[in-house]
């Protein structure tokens, strides 16, 4: 496998803020505004000594800073492409379901910090004795503004297959020397993984792999109700 870390560039370490579950925890809001705008004091103006305001009450939203909006708008595009995907399995009207078939997307990075879906790519109907798997298309994705792809494992299990994971790795790595511009975009690039769970809220849950992520693990839990950055 492919160190993505490798010369000819040592790639920055960057915190990734994303719309993800911390460990044991919560979710952080869906909600893309950034707070703290003119008229929006809140309790906390009145509670304040100004010879001694203490901490900030109202922390930077990740949308103020366009690293961390770039990645808090990623995994805003991963839920909107994972309801896209279980759409995409409805329409076709034949019984599929990402539970026996595979679907997928790539994302890509638009005007600013937005990040895009391309349409959903569909996968041949699961075989028994056979691992689905589906060709996802690039349309308008490339290179140049490629932010990860998504797609689902019928299995139920959310993690990278060692191919999957080799092949995210490899092209991490490529970019890295075909588009150095790029440096520091592939700390916020992330693939992404849909399964089915009765028990999740919107009946699924989606993991995500950055190049940090620790083999055969199971990624951060992104939030299915993720949405994006307000228009500025």
């Amino acid at each position: 496998m492919t160190d993505p870390y490798a010369p000819p560039f040592t790639l920055p370490p960057i915190d990734v803020v994303g719309q993800r579950r911390v460990p044991g925890g919560i979710f952080p809001p869906a909600s893309g505004s950034s707070g703290g705008g003119p008229g929006e004091g809140g309790i906390h103006q009145n509670e304040l000594d100004p010879d001694n305001p203490g901490p900030d009450p109202s922390p930077p939203h990740p949308c103020d800073n366009p690293e961390t909006a770039l990645a808090w708008n990623a995994d805003a595009a991963a839920a909107t492409a994972a309801a896209a995907l279980m759409a995409s399995a409805a329409s076709l009207n034949d019984g599929s379901s990402l539970a026996n078939r595979e679907f997928g997307a790539q994302l890509y990075r638009g005007l600013g910090n937005s990040v895009r879906i391309t349409p959903v790519s569909v996968g041949d109907p699961a075989v028994a004795g056979e691992i689905p798997s589906v060709g996802i298309e690039w349309f308008d994705a490339n290179a140049g503004n490629w932010m990860g792809d998504i797609h689902n494992h019928p299995s139920g299990d959310g993690r990278l297959s060692d191919g999957e994971w080799a092949n995210f790795v490899n092209f991490l790595s490529s970019m890295s020397a075909t588009n150095p511009e790029r440096i520091y975009d592939l700390a916020n690039i992330s693939v992404y993984v849909v399964v089915l769970d009765p028990s999740a809220a919107n009946g699924c849950r989606i993991y995500a792999y950055n190049r940090d992520t620790p083999y055969d693990t199971l990624g951060q839990e992104v939030n299915p109700d993720a949405q994006p950055c307000p228009l500025i």
